[in-house]
């Protein structure tokens, strides 16, 4: 049996729910079905990866395959369309490539997904908690008929629906985010800037471009830096030619262009030469902002009108420019590895960090403005004490952070690596642990902080022997308080088992049954109707009366007797139980257990009837005394001891021969204990949930 493939097949599986189907993966991303009695073609899918199909696998007596691809994506089909045909039931995905920009979407309450950029052209959302609801924003969702209809499409890339990889975007919270776009992106070699709406997950249908730019098949400059306005209806873009323009987002119409008085453009060299704007950033109550370009100093403009109010000199260019416009001021990082914190307002440098020897990646300021954390390329994270721009924190990992990023609570710091699909996100220490921030020293090495991977979790899951079975302890520590495995229906309603039987006894008493008034008459042996047998009748009597007279007899010895009612067998067992071992209490907690709620109620309330009741209910005391050392069986415990109390308490109070032993189980109880820690605990989360939210 032979078929001739549209392409290179790499991958294939059979149907193993009935049909004769095999299914093959081809090289180019493409699915295709092949009938094996009638050696057929059924059916041919391209692009359904966007790299090759290198796994396939048919789930058992299912209409289900999965399939698999160096892309990052791993996706669910389902055999039920009308053609014998699949469709795509479910799919997980990531990045093909590494991502290049991160950063956290949302104010404080929402601040659970993350925006990222690849330079495969695919710009996705993530939510931290929860990867069901991830998306990708930048790729249309295509159904299958369209793909197999592909000779309806001139270009089958257009199926796709990518632009050119996202180079720097910017993001603000929409009061209204159906009313217009909250996302604006650059890319490569484009000069129009895409926009984008996070809370439709699609690409915008405003093209943000200069109108002279609008009609010319190709222009020869591209937007290379790009910030929004606190208010979200403004969109300030740079050029690579050294201009500067304002855009609505809302409208898509250009508003402002940031001129010199002489009319030449935002940013120009020493010489009258083009430059490069790198950065952009603006205040949050849109008075000033702020430009940089990579031969030229720092330029402020004002908002409004678009002149110039102003320059800061510096020593080198600029390379980027990074701020959060909820802030009054913006970070300056220059060509000569230093960093400068600019104040927007009084348009002056306020802090400078110049021990750096290596090119930075990117940098974030924390929520509260107390931290600045910065990426190096010599794969390091370091982490500055803003008021006194002191070290106070360094991590070196195993390959270069191209972006990072807080999320708006300060809870999680984000980062993607040079060489990982993955995006990373850090816990902060200091919200549930104590953590030094002292100043670091001069001469510190940062450790190699350990980094989680797909092979790192698959070599350690080889070495490692895992048993079949695991049975675990009896208890953990001898300090921490053990629960007992019963279902609560044997202790929990001990203390209400009178109001239980009150409320379940029948509401009516039972029927009485009156004789009719004519009574029948008796059928002897012999046969004769309406005589009786008078010797039957006074034998019935005297049986009657002897039985009587015997049950009488046997009250009146149970009451004149003067060795109380017979031990239990628990009774026994409590008797003559030494309690100076734990593991004896243990085992007579355990046979209670094993009684039923009414056996129990009865075997504690036959403590007190005993002859000897006092040395039972004394022996009964150091058996709760042990069970409370030994911290085992807990709430069965505790309830026992409950009835215990509720029955016998009265005679506990009066008589003061328990008197020491009571005060033993005072000591013991760990009742007390435990209800301050678990008061203790509230305090601190009422105390964080007032203070975070």
């Amino acid at each position: 049996m032979k078929f001739n493939c549209m392409e290179e097949p790499i991958s294939i599986a059979f149907r193993l729910d009935g049909p004769p189907i095999l299914i093959t993966g081809g090289l180019q991303g493409s699915i295709t079905l092949w009938d094996l009695e009638t050696q057929e073609l059924v059916c041919h899918i391209e692009k359904v990866h966007l790299g090759p199909v290198s796994g396939l696998q048919c789930f058992p007596q299912e209409p289900i395959f999965v399939s698999s691809s160096p892309d990052n994506s791993i996706k669910v089909w389902i055999f039920d369309m009308p053609d014998g045909s699949f469709r795509l039931l479910n799919s997980r995905d990531g990045h093909g490539k590494p991502s290049n920009r991160v950063r956290f979407f949302g104010k404080e309450s929402e601040a659970k997904y993350l925006l990222s950029s690849s330079s495969d052209g695919s710009f996705r959302m993530f939510h931290i908690y929860n990867e069901t609801y991830n998306r990708c924003i930048s790729r249309n969702k295509v159904s299958t008929q369209e793909m197999k209809m592909k000779r309806s499409f001139e270009n089958l890339d257009s199926l796709s629906s990518r632009m050119p990889p996202i180079t720097h975007f910017t993001t603000q919270t929409v009061a209204a985010p159906s009313h217009h776009d909250d996302i604006a992106a650059c890319h490569i070699g484009q000069v129009g800037v895409s926009t984008w709406s996070f809370s439709n997950t699609k690409r915008g249908d405003k093209t943000l471009v200069l109108p002279k730019y609008e009609k010319l098949p190709s222009v020869n400059v591209t937007a290379t830096c790009i910030t929004m306005t606190a208010c979200c209806q403004f969109v300030i873009v740079g050029y690579d030619d050294g201009t500067l323009e304002r855009f609505n987002i809302q409208s898509g119409r250009h508003r402002k262009t940031y001129n010199t008085k002489d009319g030449r453009s935002a940013h120009f060299g020493s010489t009258g030469t083009i430059v490069s704007v790198r950065g952009v950033a603006v205040d949050q109550l849109n008075i000033a902002i702020l430009s940089g370009a990579s031969y030229d100093n720092l330029k402020f403009w004002d908002f409004k009108s678009g002149n110039l109010i102003g320059e800061l000199l510096i020593p080198t260019g600029v390379d980027f420019i990074f701020h959060r416009t909820t802030d009054y001021f913006a970070g300056v990082v220059l060509d000569d590895f230093s960093i400068h914190v600019i104040n927007l307002t009084s348009r002056n440098c306020f802090r400078r960090i110049t021990d750096i020897s290596s090119p930075l990646t990117d940098a974030s300021f924390s929520p509260d403005n107390m931290w600045l954390t910065a990426a190096t390329s010599d794969c390091l994270i370091r982490t500055w004490d803003l008021a006194t721009t002191d070290l106070i924190d360094a991590v070196r990992l195993d390959s270069i952070v191209t972006s990072l990023d807080y999320s708006p609570t300060g809870e999680h710091l984000a980062g993607s690596f040079c060489d990982k699909t993955g995006i990373f996100v850090w816990c902060n220490k200091t919200l549930y642990d104590h953590v030094s921030l002292m100043p670091l020293p001069s001469d510190y090495e940062p450790p190699l902080f350990p980094m989680v991977s797909t092979s790192l979790l698959t070599e350690e899951c080889e070495e490692q022997e895992i048993p079949l079975e695991y049975e675990s302890p009896a208890q953990i520590e001898q300090d921490l308080i053990t629960l007992s495995l019963l279902p609560e229906s044997r202790w929990k309603n001990l203390l209400n088992l009178d109001t239980i039987k009150m409320r379940n006894r029948p509401k009516q008493p039972p029927k009485t049954y009156v004789a009719p008034f004519f009574l029948p008459s008796l059928i002897t042996l012999d046969g004769n109707r309406g005589e009786t047998n008078t010797k039957q009748s006074l034998a019935l009597e005297t049986a009657i009366n002897n039985i009587s007279d015997t049950e009488k007899v046997h009250e009146s010895k149970l009451l004149n007797s003067s060795s109380g009612i017979p031990l239990t067998t628990f009774g026994k067992t409590l008797l003559h139980l030494n309690f100076d071992e734990t593991s004896d209490a243990n085992e007579l907690c355990d046979k209670l257990g094993e009684m039923g709620p009414s056996q129990i109620d009865l075997e504690i309330r036959g403590l007190g009837s005993e002859a000897d009741s006092t040395l039972l209910l004394q022996q009964f005391i150091k058996f709760a005394i042990c069970i409370c050392k030994s911290k085992k069986n807990f709430e069965n415990s505790q309830a026992y001891l409950a009835l215990f109390l509720k029955i016998h308490g009265d005679t506990l109070y009066q008589d003061e021969r328990f008197l020491e032993d009571m005060q033993l189980l005072e000591e013991v109880l760990p009742v007390d204990v435990l209800q301050n820690k678990i008061n203790r605990v509230l305090s601190y989360v009422s105390f964080l949930k007032s203070k975070l939210h």
